[in-house]
């Protein structure tokens, strides 16, 4: 098993410190401007000034907590490990997945998912520019329920998931465009569905499998349907 450190989403505090900084500029200038403001003549320009102003206020209280909650939720989980099989796996084989996340601060968990996702990967040309496009299909899923975490405490999943024999299809839409490049690749998902703030984290490690880290012929049928991709939705 090779030790990884894996990728995904999780609240940053920079953008959480900044929101509640900005957040407080907004809140103090407004508070500020209500101060010099004599008190307004009805239905004069003063009036629509103190009601600009109240608004101001208003908004830089939403981005202040809006960054302190997203801060609560970044300083509340530690540094993800994940546990992954060394080298290319091969079709039809089978390996073990184990993921650790720790907690700094007490934090409730409702769930947590992990799933096997095939990912297809487009990357095209248009109006000058590049963009890429993601498609996830859940391949095989894991359900847990949550629990209180208290400081210090480690969520642990280990798994064992099969890599299809069979070669996929490629389904991303995206794909039909003419300078369209596929790409194929194998990812292990975990979601964390986390209480008081609610939030979702998603973390992934990658899976080598031979044959499939490169272009792919698309698929030029309509997607089929009833397949759910990881947040529950279906295709």
């Amino acid at each position: 098993m090779k030790p990884a450190a894996p990728s995904g989403r999780t609240p940053g505090s920079g953008t959480a410190l900044f929101l509640v900084a900005f957040g407080l500029c907004f809140v103090a200038i407004g508070l500020y401007a209500l101060a010099e403001t004599r008190s307004p003549a009805p239905g004069g320009w003063d009036t629509y000034f103190t009601f600009a102003t109240h608004l101001f206020v208003l908004v830089g209280g939403l981005l202040a907590v809006g960054g302190a909650r997203q801060l609560w939720s970044a300083r509340r989980l530690g540094p993800p490990k994940a546990s992954l099989p060394e080298g290319a796996l091969a079709p039809d084989a089978t390996f073990s997945f184990r993921f650790a996340q720790p907690f700094r601060w007490r934090t409730e968990v409702v769930s947590v998912g992990v799933f096997l996702v095939f990912r297809e990967r487009v990357t095209r040309e248009r109006a000058g520019e590049t963009d890429s496009i993601d498609e996830d299909r859940v391949i095989q899923e894991y359900a847990h329920p949550g629990r209180v975490y208290a400081p210090g405490d480690v969520l642990t999943v280990e798994h064992t998931f099969r890599i299809p024999a069979e070669e996929r299809e490629v389904w991303n839409k995206a794909g039909r465009h003419e300078t369209a490049a596929v790409e194929t690749r194998w990812v292990v998902k975990v979601r964390l569905d986390l209480a008081y703030p609610a939030d979702i984290v998603w973390r992934e490690s990658p899976v080598t499998v031979h044959g499939t880290a490169g272009s792919a012929d698309v698929a030029r049928e309509a997607s089929p349907t009833g397949l759910k991709k990881p947040d529950g939705t279906r295709h």
